[in-house]
């Protein structure tokens, strides 16, 4: 093991409080503390005494702590109207139903709340809803279902009254690349800023107002409202690598073995969640196709761009591609294998994954380092399952031989992190379990890449 990624938040949970004051308007909020960036330097000499000079942040604009505010009325807004201006020749786009939003300090934007309570919306009872709690959909659909007007989330959706700010994330942002930098003595740059994962999966599929991660069209007075010329900027600043600033994807199962299409992207869809930040980044199109068919496989396949929403912006291609994916055929419905799944049935789907992979590396550039930023760990979670998404056991290593058995293999620069779930009770807390790389016997050491 030579890398490591790791999240942070922004204003608490997890013992990640960079900023004070959260809560407030963005000129009230300050920051990073002193105590924060100092456990951060401990953190990376730690990791720079093991070996592990490779490191990824993410950071966590959400955190782990919910929505703030006293009583549950305290931050709610009516969406009404367009946040800026909807896109030309397009009238009426923001929904006339008001819809209750919830704000999270370190987001631009809105959550869909969690109660059946007025005037909340939840649409079924509160333990249905609460599994989606975390999508930060902008209020613009029921929990985690896209609906016709999620194309105009980016516009539509109203800015957070209490979001700290860019100047204030990118702040933060800028003290993790210095303490890399820094380390192990100053100017030392003793630790490889591997990748800058800005905000990981960004579904702007099916929640476009996601894209304001990218370039917000909402906050524009509270910094630079660019994250990528930002970020880009702070990384430049310390002579690391621009183009490994990027957002990952979530990669897409198909819950019919060996089912495969190609997306509106002209790519195939299994990889969509990368084509759709790429084309973020890029100034191209994001949101939700119309008329994708067939629907019934759990993939979007073709459609046209219909009202899919142009961002405003443009800039130059990251040169890493980073997709978060668990090759198995999907228990429809769920984000979930089947944990009695065939090893057979995960390589084939494992082997197609990659095959696509190397169809998007290809246009973008050859050169392009592709990262599996999570995926299968062998980590067992006491029920003869792993300790992701209760995939077989089996799961890491038919996800290497599918690897080994593509086209793509040896192609360019690949690099596997299995997912390893320390910070959860139970079973996969013991160190005993997590069995990626142990003893250079797991499936993802190098001899057997």
């Amino acid at each position: 093991m030579t890398g490591v990624r790791f999240f942070f938040g922004i204003c608490g949970g997890f013992h990640s409080t960079p900023l004070s004051g959260c809560g407030n308007t963005w000129q009230y909020v300050s920051g990073p503390t002193g105590s924060w960036t100092g456990n951060l330097s401990a953190f990376f000499l730690d990791l720079y005494n093991a070996r592990i000079t490779n490191v990824t942040p993410t950071m966590a604009h959400g955190d782990w702590v919910g929505v703030y505010g006293g009583a549950p009325g305290q931050y709610l807004a009516w969406q009404n109207y367009p946040s800026a201006a909807p896109p030309a020749g397009v009238a009426n786009v923001c929904p006339n139903t008001p819809t209750v939003l919830q704000y999270l300090p370190g987001v631009p934007y809105g959550v869909r709340p969690c109660s059946t309570v007025s005037p909340f919306s939840c649409p079924s009872n509160v333990s249905d809803c609460a599994s989606y709690c975390p999508t930060l959909n902008g209020g613009v659909s029921n929990p985690g279902v896209p609906v016709d007007d999620g194309d105009h989330g980016y516009n539509c959706s109203p800015a957070n009254p209490i979001f700290v700010g860019w100047q204030n994330l990118y702040s933060v942002a800028q003290a993790v690349i210095g303490a890399a930098y820094n380390t192990p003595t100053a100017g030392a740059k003793g630790l490889n800023l591997f990748e800058f994962d800005v905000e990981q999966e960004l579904d702007m599929t099916d929640f476009p107002v996601q894209a304001r991660f990218i370039v917000d069209n909402s906050q524009t007075s509270s910094g630079n409202p660019d994250e990528v010329d930002s970020i880009r900027y702070y990384m430049g600043q310390d002579g690391y690598d621009i183009g490994r600033v990027t957002w990952s994807a979530a990669g897409s199962n198909s819950n019919v073995a060996g089912f495969n299409c190609t997306s509106v992207y002209g790519d195939y869809a299994r990889t969509m969640g990368l084509d759709s930040i790429l084309s973020a980044i890029e100034g191209g199109y994001i949101g939700s196709p119309a008329n994708p068919s067939p629907t019934s496989e759990g993939l979007w396949c073709g459609g046209t761009l219909g009202q899919m929403f142009q961002m405003p912006v443009s800039h130059t291609a990251p040169n890493v591609a980073d997709l978060h994916a668990y090759p198995c055929v999907a228990d429809a419905g769920t984000p979930y294998c089947y944990s009695t799944e065939p090893a057979a049935n995960v390589q084939g789907e494992a082997q197609t994954d990659f095959n696509d992979v190397q169809f998007f590396i290809q246009y973008v550039d050859p050169g392009v380092t592709f990262v599996l930023g999570e995926t299968h760990s062998n980590s067992n979670d006491g029920y003869s399952e792993t300790c992701e998404i209760h995939a077989p056991l089996t799961a890491a290593s038919s996800n290497v031989a599918g690897f080994n058995a593509s086209s793509f293999a040896g192609y360019t620069t690949a690099v596997f992190r299995p997912w390893i779930n320390l910070p959860d009770a139970g079973a996969c807390f013991t160190p005993s379990n997590q069995n990626g790389n142990q003893n250079n016997l797991g499936p993802y050491t190098p001899s057997q890449e």
